[in-house]
Formats: C-alpha cells, structure tokens, sequence
C-alpha cells in the first residue's frame, strides 16, 4: 500500500505529495493497526500541516490541495471524486511549484 509519495517533475518544476492523512478515520484505523501489519508496520503517517510545512522549507508555493476517500472505503461501490481542499477526506494530494 502506498501511503506517502513523492514526485518531482522536472519539465513542469513541479512537486506532488500525496498522503493518507493520519487526522482522518481511515488515517487513525491504519495507525492503530499497523503494529501488525507486514504492509505498513514501518510506515509514517502525516498530516496535511506537516506536510505543509515542508513546503515551507522548500523554494515552493502552494499549487492547490484535493482530497477524495470520504466514506469507509470497504463500503465505496465506486471512486469518489475529488474536493478541492482537506479536512474531510482520507487521501489528500498537495501540489506545489518551484519558484
């Protein structure tokens, strides 16, 4: 499982982050359980603020951010569309541009 990935396009000056926001339900079930998983026992979770503050240390600025899994994710019968914005969603992809 992915859980935190970075890319860096080099034609566009481009950086996405995307994560599974460890503040949201989903974030918080895989936490509590991730001592006994092979998958992601020595995986981190982070916030969308912590990420946020990355950039911060980055010659960047803030491009937009989106979010998607609102719902129990066992339950969903098909993909939900993204939001512009954090605070509801599970998964949360940030966009930032080299300045």
């Amino acid at each position: 499982m992915l859980l935190c990935r970075v890319a860096v396009d080099p034609y566009l000056n481009e950086v996405h982050n995307a994560l599974l926001h460890k503040e949201s339900p989903l974030g918080q079930a895989y936490e509590a359980s991730k001592e006994s998983s092979k998958s992601y026992r020595h995986a981190h979770f982070y916030s969308v603020s912590e990420a946020q503050s990355w950039l911060e240390d980055l010659p960047c600025r803030l491009v937009g951010i989106s979010q998607t899994i609102f719902n129990d994710p066992a339950a969903m019968t098909e993909a939900q569309p993204p939001k512009e914005g954090h605070g509801r969603g599970s998964f949360v992809a940030i966009a930032a541009e080299k300045i």
